[in-house]
């Protein structure tokens, strides 16, 4: 079975986290999926998917290493929004993920979340793409 959903997700400007692991475990569950597996994308330029603890001081960490790699009072050549897409670019648009038993195969402390890096609010759109059985 190819089974494939978008999910909206609406975010700050700056650096915001959401984490959305609660709505890919609910896919898994509705569509009874035992095994196979789950690509994550994330549809934009300045935005990116991680998977990682979510806990309020690594959240802070995470935005301070990104300020300080790449700051926004910089000089660049595209003079908008460049620190955002070069912080979105040392990461990643997508994850796969095992589904083993019915579950999503996380470790006890790993979520899966949408990293925004842009100015301004968003509606972010993610594709979800299960295949298995």
């Amino acid at each position: 079975m190819i089974w494939n959903e978008k999910i909206k997700i609406k975010t700050k400007p700056g650096i915001d986290i959401v984490n959305f692991t609660n709505e890919l475990r609910k896919f898994v569950a509705e569509l009874d999926i035992k095994n196979g597996i789950m690509n994550v994308f994330v549809m934009g330029t300045t935005a990116a998917i991680i998977i990682n603890e979510d806990e309020i001081h690594l959240r802070e960490d995470f935005k301070k290493l990104f300020s300080d790699l790449i700051p926004e009072d910089r000089l660049y050549f595209h003079p908008e929004n460049a620190f955002s897409h070069l912080r979105s670019l040392v990461l990643s648009p997508e994850k796969t993920i095992p589904i083993r038993d019915g579950k999503l195969s996380l470790g006890q402390w790993q979520s899966v979340m949408l990293i925004e890096f842009g100015k301004n609010r968003r509606e972010r759109e993610i594709i979800v793409t299960i295949i298995g059985e």
